[in-house]
């Protein structure tokens, strides 16, 4: 076809040409088009993520996160607690709780433990192991008395953590001022400082805990508490046997006839009143059923 349209030198040039330009693609190896067909039917049909799916980030974030972890558990709760659960099973959820919630506390106030699980990269779980066998009530217990001990000490004082054996003592004097505290309110406020202090791997000499001055005068407080308000007692419960008699004895006069005892009177025409009593039939001769028996 070119040799109609060009003379017989210029189509051997431009053979010469094409196989200059074949020879040099053969040095060169085969092109990237070439290449990747050789190769596509080795590759996965399904390549490997380079990064996290968002299940697997989600789920970092909940095991890094108390407050997220909490949140999460409150929702559980609740719904378990709609349908039904063991009291093994709320026994446990009831104790992560509670032990989010001290978490956080601890964290909020900077206890020296807070930086050696963070060097840890310590998860939730790891964090929930530092409670031990702590009951989910007892944990509930010192998380509530100390939110409300931390809210006074950040609004008087702007405090994460007491400074001092006094900012406690300053609390207990402020609150029985506002509104008499019971007997147990500063033995409680000790034993949730002992448990923050424990878990939070305070130094000895730094635990307010083991101060003798705030030890004592918790003590003090207790009795003179207990001096000033006395607790009402309760008094014992009745034995059935108790509650069956006294069934049995009160009724009201409309019921009468309904009693398996009864004492009756009957007058004839020869002048005499017989009175009758007994038990059993409460509808002797002569009386129909609904007659009062007086």
């Amino acid at each position: 076809m070119l040799g109609a349209q060009l003379s017989a030198d210029a189509v051997k040039g431009i053979g010469h040409q094409l196989f200059s330009w074949k020879q040099r693609l053969d040095d060169c190896g085969p092109d990237p088009v070439s290449l990747l067909c050789r190769t596509l039917h080795e590759r996965p049909t399904k390549l490997a993520r380079t990064g996290q799916s968002i299940g697997e980030v989600f789920e970092d974030l909940v095991a890094g996160s108390p407050s997220i972890s909490l949140a999460a558990l409150n929702r559980a709760l609740k719904a378990r607690k709609r349908t039904g659960q063991s009291a093994d099973e709320l026994e446990r959820m009831l104790k992560e709780k509670w032990g989010l919630v001290l978490v956080e506390c601890i964290k909020n106030a900077r206890l020296p433990v807070s930086e050696r699980m963070d060097a840890l990269n310590a998860d939730t779980k790891a964090w929930l192991r530092l409670f031990g066998g702590r009951r989910g009530k007892t944990l509930r217990n010192r998380a509530r008395d100390w939110s409300a001990f931390s809210d006074w000490l950040l609004a008087t004082h702007g405090e994460s953590w007491p400074k001092d054996a006094g900012r406690i003592l300053g609390y207990l004097e402020e609150r029985h001022e506002l509104k008499p505290i019971g007997k147990s309110v500063p033995k409680s406020l000790l034993a949730t400082f002992s448990l923050l202090e424990t878990i939070g791997q305070v130094s000895p000499d730094s635990r307010f805990s083991m101060d003798p001055i705030l030890v004592e005068t918790v003590r003090s407080w207790t009795s003179d508490l207990e001096a000033e308000n006395l607790s009402i007692k309760q008094a014992p419960l009745y034995t059935v046997a108790v509650l069956l008699s006294l069934e049995l004895l009160v009724c009201t006069t409309s019921q009468v006839g309904e009693l398996f005892a009864y004492i009756s009177r009957s007058a004839g025409l020869s002048g005499f009143d017989w009175l009758s009593e007994g038990p059993g039939d409460p509808f002797p001769a002569g009386f129909a059923p609904g007659h009062k028996f007086r």
